[in-house]
Parts: structure tokens; sequence; C-alpha cells
């Protein structure tokens, strides 16, 4: 249920042998796993959109017009599921991602492939990675065991650590950069005496709905916004000398609010 609900999906494959933890098919193959989650996912859906179709055709009335074009749709997205391809790799109007969506069709959703390796050292087979390029895979290499014993030490010794497994970015940034490309999100800044919070929007969003994402009551008794971008405030250090320098800024509410912006909202209720 939660995979139908989410808006992408992690499909983690396993490259590495480990004595004490077999491989789920005995012999290490990456490929091969993919290839059995895809066949699960699509076979799901498959099954999903059948028995919709032919509850669509067993129907003792005259179909309306949305039906006939959900209908239309559904076999659609059952011949590219038959092709043994994801019902996302092709484009989608709104009519048809809100279909997909009502279904739960875990095939339309934008998945990242996450390739789980015991040595931050060592790369990806050739193959593996000429396959997943092919194939217009969107994908992620890390270390999962190394990096959660990592993760128990303190700051300077992880990054000490780190260092020496020649782990130049962590495997949750990797997948959350990725995400963040995937989902086309942005990340916008609030500033408060005691701690900086960052919110989540898509890009695109204006002031008015990004108020929105931290109070309704903000969104609605939106005035202003006072922005300053994130490299005008490295590069002047705190907001009194970006106003100095004339990059503090007041906005309005369809202003576009970009990534790294730093955003106090004038606002009354």
């Amino acid at each position: 249920v939660k995979l139908k609900e989410s808006d992408g999906i992690l499909k983690v494959i396993r490259d590495f042998n480990n004595d004490v933890h077999p491989p789920a098919l005995l012999t290490v193959n990456p490929l091969k796993e993919l290839d059995e989650i895809d066949d699960e996912i699509i076979l799901n859906d498959i099954s999903v959109i059948e028995k919709r179709l032919q509850k669509l055709k067993n129907a003792k009335y005259n179909l309306s017009v949305d039906e006939k074009s959900e209908v239309t749709t559904l076999q659609k997205f059952n011949e590219v599921l038959s092709s043994g391809k994801m019902i996302y790799t092709n484009e989608m109007n709104k009519e048809e991602e809100k279909i997909a969506r009502n279904y739960g069709l875990i095939s339309s959703k934008k998945e990242i492939v996450v390739v789980n390796i015991d040595d931050p050292s060592r790369s990806i087979s050739n193959a593996l990675k000429e396959k997943l390029e092919k194939m217009g895979r969107t994908y992620a290499v890390i270390s999962a065991v190394n990096e959660k014993e990592l993760n128990q030490l303190d700051t300077e010794s992880r990054n000490e650590f780190a260092k020496d497994m020649h782990i130049e970015e962590f495997g949750i940034q990797k997948v959350i950069k990725h995400l963040y490309t995937m989902m086309n999100l942005i990340t916008f800044f609030t500033v408060g005496e005691d701690e900086v919070k960052g919110w989540t929007i898509k890009a695109g969003t204006n002031a008015l709905k990004s108020a929105g994402k931290i109070h309704s009551d903000i969104e609605r008794g939106f005035i202003k916004a006072q922005i300053v971008s994130y490299q005008d405030f490295k590069k002047h250090e705190n907001l009194k000398e970006c106003a100095k320098h004339g990059v503090l800024r007041l906005e309005g509410k369809d202003y576009t609010i970009k990534d790294g912006d730093i955003v106090e909202f004038k606002f009354n209720v």
C-alpha cells in the first residue's frame, strides 16, 4: 500500500558477496535481481489493469466518455508493461497521470536504482554500469554496511575514516540529490534566532504557496516575502550586510522561489 501512495521508489540491488548473509538468488547477480524486482512490479500492475478493464467490459450500461477514455489509457499502459517496460518511461499527459495515480500503478512512479557494494573504494563492473546506462536507469552506488558503521562515529572521526575509505559523498547524499532531480524539488530556508530550517517544495512554486508550506495562516495573511539568495548571503555573511549591498529585497506573492533562497514571510492574520 505504501508503495502505491509514494511519489517515487528506490530499487536496491546487491553487488557483493558475504558468507554470513548469502544473496537471495544464491549467486550475486545485480541485473537479475533488478529484473526480478521489475517483473514483480510489472505483473502486479498488469493484474490491476486487467481487473479494471474486465469490470468495464462487463458493465451492463453504456460507458461514459470518461470511462471510454480510461479504457484507452489502460490498454496503452498494458501494452507498455507487456513489452517489459515501466509505464513512467512513456510520456504521460495529466489525465493519464491521474489514472495511473488513482489505481496505484507502481510502474508509473519514477525510480532510482541503488547499487549496494561492500567496498567503497571499488566501482561497479563495467557490464553493470553499461547495462544501467543503456536502460536509461538513474542509479547511485553506495556501501551501506560501511556507512552504517561510520554513522556511529562523531563527525570528525567519520569524515576522517570516510576519506581513508575513498568515500567522497555519502550514499544518503547521493540518493537525496537524485530524488530532488527526479521529483523536480528545491529547498528554501527560513532563519530564526536559534535555528535554520529548510523547506522542500516543487520547483516553480510561488511565494504565496511556499508560505503555505510553513503554515496556512502565513499563506492566508501573506503580505510580502523578504528574500536573499544563498550565494548573496554567503558572500555578505549576514542579513544586515545583504541589506546594505541591496541584495535583500521584497517580493510579492507571484515571485517564484529559487533553490537556496533565504526567506522571511511578512504576514498579518
